[in-house]
């Protein structure tokens, strides 16, 4: 073999890594950059998104057509403070959605500026085209989060989530943003940091490679390469051994061979940390669900509680949005109670209760049931089988009737109300809700249980 044709290769060769880890010291790092860059925004996004929509459907639920401006304006103020939002804004549009007109507002304070506030003058402004387009989506769907900001960035560059929330015979539309230029910034910073690592990272395994390439070393480095990529394929620790019994030796190739064997075994230990750290998440993760599920549990009756009812509430009004809602209510409310806590104690009216609760748990145990005041219970059927509710109602007050002969302090006493959702006449849950409670207070009054105080 010619050695200086040999030298020739092997610089050729050299010439060809140097080439190589330049490349890749740009090109990787900026891939990874702009992967984390969009990856955290996404996150970010989706997440600020989730929390808009509940601070939303917390406002709507807290505000009725009946309440006055000043008393959204205390609402939204409170909202906004609590979880550090830009802008709470209520509008109505015209009926074309080609205007709008700002009925209430609450921002960020500044040093002269109330912290809470109505616009001096109800006046409708003309908006953009794209503006009228995400107007009709709102109106369409109810409830919609969007870069899109129909106030031309008058609080700066915000996501926001518009909500229909009706106002007097208008549509009125709760405008919810908050800044996100923090998020970008943050998403910059990490992306760049990512960048540079991954840029350092890959700097040093070229230097390494660099220093050390040579004609004697060609072939000891492309088994060494083989066996990293072999390692990387099936991460068989076996590998790192097989390195450390053919590169024996004090030479640089020996020590480099020697330092990945290790660090192929320490990386070995990494995964295992991190499988042990996965499984302690998902545990942990186990854990958390079912803490959130005692957080929907009613601790005296073990009936889904009051914050449960009112998801359930939410789901419903949503279905009614959308045309698919099928269900009725079923009231039940305690008898006596009160008689009971001044004849035997508190204790024994809770005892009451929860023989009411476990009669409604067996009763109606293919359906949701909850505990929503101190002595009032409601139970929701859903889809095909609301259509039962009557049968179950009528059913379920003959068994307390029964029941209550052996005395109200002995068998649970309760009346009963039951209303179907009725498909284009009610508007929202609480008219299904109001016709059983109604009817339930009127079987209160025929069975003489209607409390004096």
């Amino acid at each position: 073999m010619n050695p200086k044709r040999n030298v020739k290769k092997v610089e050729s060769l050299s010439f060809s890594f140097g080439v190589l880890f330049v490349l890749l010291m740009i090109i990787i790092p900026l891939i990874t950059g702009i992967y984390t860059y969009n990856q955290s925004i996404s996150d970010h996004t989706e997440y600020i998104s989730d929390t808009l929509r509940h601070i939303s459907a917390m406002l709507k639920n807290s505000y009725t057509e009946n309440d006055s401006l000043d008393e959204f304006i205390l609402s939204a103020g409170t909202l906004r403070n609590e979880f550090e939002l830009s802008f709470i804004t209520y509008i109505t549009a015209s009926s074309d959605n080609s205007q709008i007109k700002l009925l209430a507002e609450v921002t960020q304070p500044n040093d002269t500026a109330d912290k809470y506030q109505k616009p001096s003058a109800n006046y409708f402004k003309d908006v953009s085209p794209e503006s009228t387009q995400l107007l009709s989506e709102v109106a369409e769907k109810g409830s919609l989060v969007s870069y899109s900001d129909i106030f031309e960035q008058k609080y700066g560059e915000a996501l926001i989530c518009y909500t229909l929330l009706p106002y007097n015979t208008d549509s009125g539309i709760i405008c919810i943003g908050t800044d996100i230029s923090e998020v970008k910034n943050r998403a910059f910073v990490n992306a760049l940091i990512v960048a540079l690592i991954t840029a350092a990272v890959i700097a040093v395994i070229g230097s390494v490679y660099m220093r050390y390439i040579g004609k004697r070393c060609i072939m000891r480095l492309r088994r060494l390469s083989e066996n990293i990529r072999e390692y990387t394929r099936i991460k068989d620790p076996i590998i790192a051994d097989n390195i450390r019994q053919i590169e024996k030796g004090n030479d640089e190739i020996a020590v480099l061979s020697q330092q990945t064997a290790a660090m192929m075994a320490e990386m070995q230990n990494h995964v295992n940390q991190i499988m042990d750290i996965s499984s302690e998440l998902f545990n942990a993760n186990e854990q958390a669900e079912k803490f959130s599920k005692l957080a929907h549990i009613d601790a005296l009756t073990e009936l889904e509680n009051k914050m449960a009812y009112y998801e359930a509430v939410n789901r419903l009004d949503n279905r009614i949005a959308d045309g698919t809602a099928e269900f009725a209510f079923i009231v039940i409310d305690l008898n006596y109670l009160k008689r009971i806590n001044d004849e035997c104690g508190h204790n024994y009216g809770d005892t009451m209760i929860k023989k009411l609760a476990d009669l409604i748990r067996s009763f109606f145990h293919d359906y949701s049931s909850f505990r929503i005041g101190g002595d009032e219970f409601a139970v929701i059927i859903e889809g095909n089988m609301s259509g039962r509710a009557l049968t179950l109602s009528s059913n379920f007050q003959q068994l307390l009737n029964e029941g209550s002969s052996m005395g109200y302090k002995i068998f649970p006493s309760a009346a009963v109300g039951c209303a179907t959702y009725r498909a284009g006449i009610d508007a929202n849950v609480k008219e299904v809700f109001d016709r059983a409670d109604n009817e339930m207070y009127g079987n209160k009054v025929r069975m003489k249980a209607v409390r004096k105080n």
